[in-house]
């Protein structure tokens, strides 16, 4: 069943879906050729817009940790800003890109389940049991159920344990911020990653985080740091514009304009499927819930 979440004057592009606060980031664009992303509850109501310091026609997003990632079409870069306050952006992306890509994901461990999600029935509500195990909050999902923290605080990899500090913007760490005494904090990492010098900012121990952007004709892996650039997927008909990942069954998914159909395959290309081709006049932005199995995306008609 296809139900309309949210409906808007500005043109809708890119979605992602942040399982972490449970919302729906999206990118807009006025008439007058400014770019802003915004964000809503899975019902629609809309929590925040923040302006994007570029404009362009096209823009793709994928939201991980405390950060939006995007492409900026004017310098064919991908760029990072945070998703609570918007502000200054940082380049991750070295180099110019042949092609400008239309849509990004991040692909990383922090972002995979570490249970079994699939639904099953009956539904129990694990939460209402005493040995859910999380530390703050729990929400129950058809045949499972999965941990979940307050703005401010970073669930550990344990998917149980919320570790932080109150304030909405985690005292200025990039990623854990550690309560000491009232009112005092220090910055901590996530496991595969250690404090940086500055004793806020984290960098990777581990395997880092790569992105999976689409750009007219194929699909490339990237490193953050610049040092692969390969693709995944040709697309000789062209005109890709939305991306995203599953982690739960490491399938990528992306959309075309010009066959107006979405699709589904491995990350390295290959099992390439076709899932939805009616009711899509010009899709633009998708986004999988893996967590609640739901396909969501924007069209323009």
């Amino acid at each position: 069943m296809i139900t309309t979440v949210l409906k808007i004057p500005e043109r809708l592009g890119a979605l992602a879906v942040d399982q972490t606060d449970k919302r729906l980031f999206w990118v807009q664009f006025s008439q007058e050729g400014e770019v802003a992303y915004g964000s809503c509850d899975y019902n629609g109501n809309v929590i925040n817009v923040i302006s994007l310091p570029l404009q362009a026609q096209s823009v793709g997003i994928s939201v991980f940790l405390e950060n939006i990632y995007y492409n900026d079409e004017a310098t064919q870069t991908i760029q990072q800003v945070n998703k609570y306050s918007g502000g200054k952006a940082n380049s991750v992306s070295p180099k110019r890109m042949a092609h400008p890509p239309v849509d990004v994901k991040v692909v990383h461990p922090l972002n995979q389940p570490t249970e079994d999600i699939t639904p099953v029935l009956p539904d129990v509500n694990e939460c209402g049991l005493w040995d859910h195990g999380c530390s703050l909050g729990c929400e129950n999902i058809p045949g499972s159920y999965f941990c979940t923290c307050p703005k401010g605080y970073a669930l550990l990899p344990d998917r149980k344990t919320c570790r932080g500090c109150s304030s909405s913007d985690r005292g200025g760490c990039s990623q854990l911020c550690v309560p000491l005494s009232p009112g005092r904090w220090e910055c901590d990492c996530l496991p595969g990653y250690q404090l940086h010098r500055d004793g806020k900012r984290c960098k990777a121990t581990g395997p880092p985080p790569y992105l999976l952007f689409a750009n007219s004709v194929d699909i490339r892996h990237v490193d953050l740091d610049g040092t692969s650039n390969h693709g995944v997927m040709k697309e000789p008909r062209g005109a890709l514009v939305a991306l995203d990942y599953d982690p739960v069954q490491n399938k990528m998914y992306f959309a075309s304009t010009i066959l107006k159909q979405i699709e589904r395959a491995d990350l390295d290309g290959g099992s390439r499927e076709v899932l939805i081709t009616e009711g899509l006049d010009s899709p633009e932005g998708l986004a999988v819930d893996w967590v609640n199995r739901q396909l969501y995306w924007t069209d323009r008609g």
